[in-house]
């Protein structure tokens, strides 16, 4: 009998010992954890989700909080139980998605299930799917009066309910549109085409260009680098006019541009007859171009800045005041685009003084009715008779590299030149089709802003780089935001170094 007992004694003991050894894990999942409870639960307060023209209902995760950021039940999701009032027209998960399921409105709630009983709601309505965005194939488009363009707008998400999309006009007398979105252009000047959906709208704006067969563009090229020793020649300077000069052959040989002259080396005398026989011109239309290019020194003296200076040199006789100009040229018919390569090129943009080019008027140019013209042919424009493209500002220097100086030497020479200045190369790239953004073959002044103002920082740049120098030059245009088209051929170009 006392060795049974024994022998069970043993046994129980065993047992016990390997029941302690597997009991640490064991007691460790069974001993419940102490529960922080929460003071506050909060759930968004309403909430919309929708239906879509398929029938499928779009989600949505509810946001909530819960206080203090140590409650257990923001670690433990067993402690949240997620609940809709009704199912028929809202589901929940118990991460707190909802998803929509008939149309109506019913609560969803929060329930803290950490003792506390806490609870939140949120109003849930399930609608209609809205369009939320519309856009455009195009955000700016440039053609010519008397063509269609055909507009195409894509509504989001693509399974909302009402997709009807209207097309309106900002000025039915520069273009029309039909419902469709095609786009019947009319007259010259700047016009927005709308299209709405819903609450939403997306708008392209089209420059509405010149009739290339009635409104002509003339081109007066002046170059001078011929300059008195105690002034400087200026070589890069007539190589870079000669680059610009071929671009703009391509306009004359291909039609829009009748009339190109070129003249060099010229006098202040000369410079003034040339300028002055510009009003000669018999008018086209009221809409016609001249375009001048200036590529030479300019005046450096306290009451003559930025006056362009004939080859014998910078005084009274060879001085072509900003004021002179202006003057020939308000009576020269048309619209004037005056390019100019030369230092304090800004001049003819800045007021004198601190005000900044882009908030100023022209000043130099207040006489009589030239502030004031508006052609006939952009009806309803309040655009200036003058468009400038100046190299600098108004006491800004300019920069050009001569091929095959030692001193200088090239870094990124222009085909076929013996040279460039840093503003001639940015608008040959121009011209070339980089500014063309659109590809529609025609580059405006806005076009012209866009890419050539930036374009020039990055010649600068490479300029400094080769040649170890630390120069600043800032291309200026007025006005911001004018599509008055500049030149016409520029077409695609893939290359973009």
């Amino acid at each position: 009998m006392k060795t049974t007992f024994k022998r069970w004694t043993r046994t129980l003991i065993i047992m016990a010992l390997v029941i302690l050894i597997a009991m640490p894990t064991g007691l460790a999942s069974a001993v419940p954890k102490a529960i922080t409870r929460a003071t506050s639960v909060r759930v968004e307060s309403t909430a919309k989700v929708y239906i879509g023209n398929d029938g499928i209902g779009s989600t949505h995760t509810l946001s909530h909080s819960i206080l203090p950021a140590a409650a257990s039940a923001n670690r433990d999701s067993s402690l949240r139980a997620w609940s809709s009032d009704d199912t028929r027209v809202v589901t929940v998960s118990a991460s707190g998605v909802i998803k929509a399921v008939n149309f109506g409105t019913t609560y969803v709630r929060l329930h803290l299930e950490d003792g506390t009983g806490l609870e939140s709601k949120c109003k849930v309505t399930v609608s209609k799917q809205p369009v939320l965005t519309i856009t455009l194939d195009h955000a700016e488009r440039s053609s010519l009066p008397g063509k269609k363009v055909q507009l195409t707008a894509k509504v989001t998400p693509a399974n909302a309910y009402s997709q009807t999309v209207k097309w309106t006009t900002g000025n039915k007398k520069l273009a029309t549109v039909d419902q469709t979105g095609l786009v019947k252009l009319i007259k010259p000047g700047v016009v927005k085409i709308t299209a709405t959906c819903g609450k939403v709208y997306a708008k392209c704006t089209f420059t509405v260009g010149y009739d290339f067969e009635k409104a002509k563009f003339r081109l007066v090229t002046i170059s001078n680098d011929n300059y008195p020793a105690s002034i400087g020649k200026t070589p890069a300077w007539k190589a870079g006019a000669d680059t610009i000069h071929e671009y703009f052959r391509q306009m004359y040989d291909e039609g829009p541009m009748p009339s190109i002259t070129r003249f060099e080396n010229q006098t202040g005398a000369q410079m003034r007859a040339i300028i002055a026989n510009l009003a000669n011109y018999k008018l086209t239309t009221e809409a016609d171009v001249f375009i001048v290019y200036y590529s030479g020194r300019a005046s450096t003296g306290a009451d003559t800045k930025g006056a362009l200076l004939g080859i014998d040199g910078d005084k009274a006789s060879g001085i072509v005041t900003i004021a002179e100009v202006q003057a020939m040229l308000d009576k020269v018919p048309g619209t004037v685009i005056l390019i100019l390569d030369c230092q304090m090129a800004g001049q003819w943009i800045k007021v004198k003084g601190a005000q900044d080019f882009n908030q100023a008027v022209i000043n130099q140019f207040r006489s009589s009715t030239a502030t004031n013209y508006v052609p006939k042919a952009i009806e309803g424009s309040t655009r200036s008779k003058y468009k400038i493209i100046a190299a600098c500002g108004g006491n800004g220097k300019v920069y050009g590299v001569l091929g095959g100086e030692d001193e200088d030497e090239d870094v990124d020479d222009l085909e076929g030149g013996d040279g460039y200045t840093l503003f001639s190369k940015t608008l040959a790239r121009a011209f070339d089709g980089k500014a063309d953004t659109n590809q529609d073959g025609i580059i405006t002044l806005r076009e012209i802003e866009k890419y050539a103002i930036a374009r020039l920082q990055t010649e600068v740049k490479a300029y400094n780089k080769a040649f170890k120098k630390n120069v600043t030059q800032k291309l200026n245009i007025w006005p911001l935001n004018d599509y008055i088209p500049v030149f016409v051929g520029g077409g695609e170009d893939d290359d973009d170094d």
